[in-house]
Order: structure tokens, then sequence, then C-alpha cells
């Protein structure tokens, strides 16, 4: 909930807007076009690595962010107050692999409930502080007609590689997994989405964020840690969670101030997972067409790609953002064109996962 407070300061309400629709459309749309029986099991079971790694990713961006943002909240900051959300994030990963489909049916309804709460106290005790950001922004609006298509590749593609959405997918077939997704993201996201758009006004004209707020990213932070822990290896859990955790310590803030960035630059490094790695091995690798298109084709379009995407979305010249994603798009053509694979139905193989 932090990407819709840096698109508010750089482009003002409209690129909230950008940010949100894609946002609800992607992640209700992946539950509409998986209702077929048995297509989210045959995109499981054929992709299941790259789920696993889109997992471990996202399990190593909650460990940094969440132990950022008590570094950025808290004026005196100390180790242990940087380890201890670090280590909820851990045991919320280990409860969560052991709770049943049961289990995390009223721990979502627990987390929905809790946030809205927190977020109404928010409102109630500090009215005062919230700033609402206005039409404009810090960049020059065309900078947005640059990121529009970046968000909605990502937003459209990313969730086809959420094992957790799969698996609700699976779990509640049909009429009902339907309805689940259009609910759950058309109705009771929304007001989450909302409510960043109210806090992001005092962090952007005050560098300040409550601490009702704070609460509220770290209980969806344990959230999805725990969702996300159920679909990889009890071995592989620590691991990324400490990588996050390392990420965001000072010495490594020190040694990357050193070379001109931020954290939140850092954030916006793990943003490029979400907004050209993934996004791009969905489009290239895991989208059906005549010409099959392996990882080769995804790593070699994704590294000529992520220096136009450094540029435009670390640098903010977001006009190089569009030459990056046109690599990304036409990746699977110059495949075609100049890969001399013969044409045919895509067949599954070990080379193409």
């Amino acid at each position: 909930m932090w990407l819709p407070v840096i698109l508010l300061r750089e482009f003002g309400w409209m690129g909230f807007i950008a940010f949100a629709v894609p946002n609800v459309i992607g992640a209700a749309g992946m539950g509409l076009a998986m209702r077929r029986p048995g297509a989210s099991e045959r995109l499981t079971e054929r992709f299941a690595p790259a789920m696993r790694w889109f997992s471990l990713v996202t399990i190593a961006f909650h460990g940094f962010f969440v132990t950022w943002l008590i570094g950025r909240t808290l004026s005196s900051i100390t180790l242990p107050l940087i380890v201890a959300p670090a280590a909820a994030l851990a045991l919320a990963g280990w409860l969560g692999r052991s709770a049943s489909s049961r289990d995390w049916t009223w721990l979502a309804v627990a987390a929905w409930l809790g946030s809205a709460t927190l977020l109404a106290s928010w409102l109630y005790f500090g009215r005062h502080s919230i700033l609402p950001p206005t039409w404009s922004g810090e960049s020059a609006p065309i900078g947005l007609l640059w990121l529009t298509p970046v968000l909605a590749l990502g937003f459209g593609a990313c969730p086809f590689l959420d094992a957790t959405f799969h698996r609700v997918r699976r779990e509640t077939p049909g009429a009902t997994g339907s309805a689940a997704f259009v609910i759950g993201f058309c109705v009771l996201f929304v007001p989450m989405i909302l409510a960043t758009a109210l806090y992001a006004g005092g962090v952007i004209e005050r560098s300040s964020l409550s601490y009702y707020v704070l609460g509220h990213m770290l209980l969806q932070g344990c959230f999805t840690v725990g969702a996300h822990a159920r679909e990889v290896q009890r071995r592989d859990l620590l691991s990324p969670i400490l990588i996050g955790l390392l990420v965001s310590l000072v010495p490594i803030n020190r040694f990357t101030g050193g070379l001109g960035l931020t954290t939140e630059d850092l954030y916006r490094v793990f943003m490029g997972f979400y907004g050209l790695a993934f996004p791009a091995y969905a489009w290239i690798v895991m989208t059906p067409r005549r010409r099959v298109s392996g990882l080769r084709t995804w790593a070699f379009a994704a590294a000529l790609a992520a220096p136009a995407f450094w540029l435009g979305f670390i640098e903010e010249r977001w006009v190089w953002l569009d030459p990056g994603l046109a690599i990304v798009l036409m990746a699977p053509v110059a495949r075609g064109l100049f890969g001399g694979q013969k044409s045919g139905p895509i067949r599954p193989s070990k080379t193409s996962v």
C-alpha cells in the first residue's frame, strides 16, 4: 500500500486512478479467467517453480517493507525495533503453514475487520492529519501516459503467478469462486485502496504516518506472508524474510546512500519484480501462442528492458518505460521471426517451466 503514495505524490489523483483501476480489474479478472474446471490446476502444475519464486520474492519484499516502515515512522530506532516486526512476519509464516483452509477463512475475516477498525480509528482520532492530494503532482502529467501501460500489464499479469490466488480459485470452484473474486476485489478491497489515498496526504505533506496506519500495514503484511508461506517449502521460509530485513538495516542504507539511492528507491527496485520480471514471464512464457517462447527469451528480454525500467521508475524519466515495455511485448514476436522455431501448439516440457 505504498505504491499509491508514490503515484499520488507524482501525478495526483490521476496517478491513484491509474493504480486502482487495473489493480481491481486484474485481480478480479484472474478469478474469472480461471473459472473453467481444471484451469487453475493445469497452470499451477506447469508453472509451479515460477509461482514459488513469486511467493518467495513477495515474502522478502514484506520483510523489507515492514522493517523500512518501522524505521521510517519511529524517530528513535534501535535494532530490536527493527528485528521485532521481522520476527512477527516469520512467526506469521510458520503459523500460516499449519492453518487449514477453514482457519484461513476466519483469518481473512479477522484481518479485514482488524484493518477496517484501525483505519476507522485513525479517521476518528487523527482526522486533522488528512491532507487530500490534488489533481496535479510533482511530475509532468504526460509521465503518467508512459507509466499506465506498465501498471496495466503488471496488475493484469501478476495474479496469474500468485499461488494464493490459485489456491482460492481451486478451493472455491464454479460460480461461488467467481463471486468470491468479484466481491473480494470489487467490494471489500476497494475501501482498503481508498484508505491509501487518505493517509497519502499526510505522508506527502509532512512525511508522517499514523501508528494506526502502521498497524494496518503490519497486520496486512503478516497476513500476506502467512498466506504465501503455505505455497513454499518450509526450509525456504526464513531466508526471504532475512533478506528483506538485511536490505532494511542501516549499514545497507548507508551503502546505497553512497550510490545515490534511498530506501524508497529500494522499494521501487522490489516493485521492478512486479512491474517487469513477473509480468514479462507471464507474457513470454505462460501466454499460449503458436510459437513457443521459453525461459531464455524471457531472461534476455527482461535484462534488455531493465535499464529502461530503471531510468523510468527509479530516475523518473518516465518516457523510458514504454521502450522497455515494448521490448517485453515484442520478445515473442522476435523469437518467432529469428528463433527458427516451427509453428505448432504448446506442449508441456521441462524447459518451458
